[in-house]
């Protein structure tokens, strides 16, 4: 009798047992399941809220005044640190996507794809697989621009921008501003479309030129950006691009760079690819090839939207842009209005 009420006490205990490994196993799984999928999301959502606001501060040159000023977007203008800035916060933390329309002029043909014998198909040894754009007056390559900028130390420097709206065109921030080179551009010539020597639309300057503090003041690569009000409505013949701005990780989206080269001076080259990694404010693709003078080139996906502007060459990661933030797409979007 006592050894059978042992037995049914040993019964006892092993299923009291079972049962609570079965209970710590399935929270175990729970917990796993439920960390892979914040995983998954963390991973998708690259900037959903941008905690420096301080890059919300810029500063630009009038060429015909000579003035430099400082400026914060959502201040008045008055520059204010605002990292603790919650109406700011509050404003901007709901908003996951933003953008704005690209301009496609009528006079003009579009490019949809590159069987149209407008594009020469050209590599050399070493994999570059660009293409060599001979119709630069079809648009998006319309809106595409060779510019030299000219600096106080007496040097000059190629490179590329993109038309944003009828007298804006956007670039790199290196090339408006450079610590090595005295600072400020001291001119800056515009040429949009242009084809050897020839230039279809002509050639504008920039009257006034904007950047980033971050990038004056640091050299710091994520704000490597510019913006380029010109002395004519040029766009309106060239068109020009969208932009465009999401949370969401930018990974694997198909996307176009067209610039101007150093080594084939004003000749407009093009190149598919895929980003292949993405940041808050950098996106990588080491598959599309870029060289010197195509900063400031437009990255921009199949619906004429710029996501990233082209600034350096390979990397860790392979050549890289400056993604196109919430902050930026403020900054920018407000010459538009």
């Amino acid at each position: 009798m006592k050894s059978m009420k042992n037995k049914n006490n040993f019964i006892k205990k092993l299923i009291s047992y079972y049962l609570l490994i079965t209970l710590i196993v399935t929270s175990e799984s729970v917990i796993i399941a439920a960390n892979a999928e914040e995983s998954i999301e963390i991973n998708n959502i690259i900037s959903y809220n941008e905690t420096d606001q301080s890059d919300a501060s810029f500063a630009s040159k009038n060429l015909i005044t000579g003035e430099e000023t400082f400026y914060n977007l959502y201040n008045n203008g008055t520059i204010i640190d605002l990292s603790e800035d919650d109406e700011f916060n509050e404003m901007n933390s709901d908003i996951t996507e933003k953008s704005d329309s690209p301009y496609f002029p009528e006079h003009t043909t579009e490019i949809t794809s590159a069987e149209d014998g407008t594009i020469i198909p050209f590599s050399l040894i070493g994999g570059d697989d660009r293409n060599h754009i001979t119709n630069t007056t079809t648009y998006p390559y319309s809106a595409v621009c060779y510019i030299i900028s000219y600096w106080p130390n007496g040097t000059a420097s190629e490179g590329t921008a993109w038309m944003y709206w009828e007298d804006i065109a956007i670039t790199a921030g290196h090339c408006v501003y450079s610590k090595d080179d005295g600072g400020w551009a001291e001119k800056i010539e515009v040429i949009p479309a242009a084809n050897g020597y020839y230039s279809p639309y002509g050639a504008v300057n920039s009257v006034t030129m904007h950047t980033s503090t971050k990038w004056i003041e640091d050299s710091n690569w994520e704000y490597d950006y510019g913006v380029l009000e010109l002395s004519r409505d040029i766009g309106n013949y060239t068109g020009w691009f969208g932009i465009s701005y999401t949370i969401w990780s930018l990974k694997g989206t198909d996307v176009t760079i067209t610039g101007y080269p150093g080594e084939y001076h004003r000749q407009m080259w093009t190149m598919d690819g895929e980003i292949t990694k993405s940041s808050t404010r950098k996106i990588y693709y080491n598959a599309i090839d870029t060289t010197s003078g195509q900063s400031g080139s437009p990255i921009y996906d199949d619906d004429k939207y710029v996501v990233g502007i082209h600034a350096y060459g390979e990397g860790s990661y392979g050549n890289s842009g400056t993604r196109i933030t919430s902050s930026m797409y403020d900054f920018f979007h407000s010459f538009r209005e």
